[in-house]
């Protein structure tokens, strides 16, 4: 059995990589892709993890890694757990290009939920409880935020944090950013977002520390509109 997904994050995962997307099909005589959606009509993820103990993604492999290129994966089993109903084993860790979609606003929306949340993830803090968590069944989405301005925290032993505030349906949010290669773009160019009036996060909820589970935001997106 194989998969097609729209990959949409690759971010830091202690010393590899999380890689995710949305799952999606490919006509093969047309090669027009269509996006797999779930009972409330939202697009349905996938988080392929590698045989570590914390599931990361080879650094090496990861970093081969492209956003809004669709990949194949065959070999994989579910690993759902919890909140994190994304999950598959890929112990083999092989991704086979496929094709790719261009930065358009049109493609992202696509990857936005079609159902209104009113919050991001449960509630308007950086962080959800234990028992907030058990309310929710999946752990990634794309967004549209506002506003967005990215700085760096100085956390001494612990080095750089990348952070980015924005706004979202009408609540403000100050999240950890840990998209690698937009800190690398944003290291080059301090000045990227001066103008950005919104963009594209994907946002995903942490493995659970000292009891709460931490919003984090695995990509940033600039459509061709603000780019």
């Amino acid at each position: 059995m194989s998969k097609l997904f729209l990959c949409l994050a690759k971010s830091r995962k202690y010393s590899g990589r999380c890689v995710a997307g949305i799952v999606v099909e490919r006509d093969p005589w047309r090669k027009i892709l269509t996006f797999q959606r779930d009972a409330r009509g939202n697009p349905v993820w996938i988080r392929p993890l590698g045989p570590s103990k914390h599931g990361a993604i080879d650094p090496k492999i990861g970093d081969e890694l492209h956003l809004l290129n669709v990949y194949e994966i065959d070999r994989f089993r579910n690993a759902a757990e919890g909140y994190q109903s994304e999950n598959v084993l890929h112990p083999t860790q092989q991704f086979r290009p496929v094709t790719f979609l261009a930065p358009h606003r049109q493609h992202l929306e696509l990857c936005r939920d079609r159902t209104p949340e009113g919050n991001l993830f449960v509630n308007r803090r950086r962080s959800i409880s234990a028992t907030e968590i058990l309310s929710l069944d999946r752990s990634i989405k794309l967004i549209l935020a506002k506003n967005p301005r990215v700085y760096v925290r100085d956390m001494r032993l612990k080095g750089l944090q990348y952070r980015i505030h924005f706004e979202y349906d009408g609540t403000e949010y100050d999240l950890s950013m840990t998209d690698l290669d937009f800190r690398t773009r944003f290291d080059a160019n301090p000045t990227l977002l001066d103008r950005c009036a919104e963009c594209y996060l994907v946002v995903s909820i942490s493995k659970s520390f000292e009891g709460r589970y931490y919003k984090l935001v695995a990509t940033v997106l600039l459509s061709e509109v603000n780019s």
